[in-house]
């Protein structure tokens, strides 16, 4: 089971979302996957779950674009391959904010 903080609560699921969420701000780094590593670039979470995730990205992405995340954590790092599954509106900031699936989810993860 992913925890959040202490005191936070999970947030209701969404349509958007198939699986429970914690809103829990980590940053992030992704790159396109491809044959070959391309430029790196970084956000942050908004909402993180087992199945997924939410985040804010500087970079533009089509819907099923396949990402290589690295999420930092206090107890490490959780590297995974997640898949665009819907974008949503620019956000102050000037990054989008996206949702993702996790594949395969994040099972057993702890994050404090």
């Amino acid at each position: 089971m992913l925890r959040a903080k202490q005191g936070a609560t999970m947030t209701h699921q969404s349509s958007r979302a198939q699986s429970s969420r914690y809103p829990i701000q980590l940053p992030l780094l992704y790159w396109k996957k491809s044959g070959a590593r391309t430029r790196v670039g970084a956000g942050w979470t908004r909402e993180l779950g087992e199945g997924g995730f939410t985040a804010e990205l500087a970079d533009r992405f089509e819907v099923q674009t396949l990402l290589r995340v690295r999420i930092q954590t206090d107890r490490g790092p959780i590297e995974a391959e997640a898949k665009i599954v819907w974008i949503g509106d620019r956000q102050k900031s000037g990054q989008k904010e996206v949702g993702a699936q996790l594949i395969p989810p994040i099972v057993n993860w702890v994050v404090k």
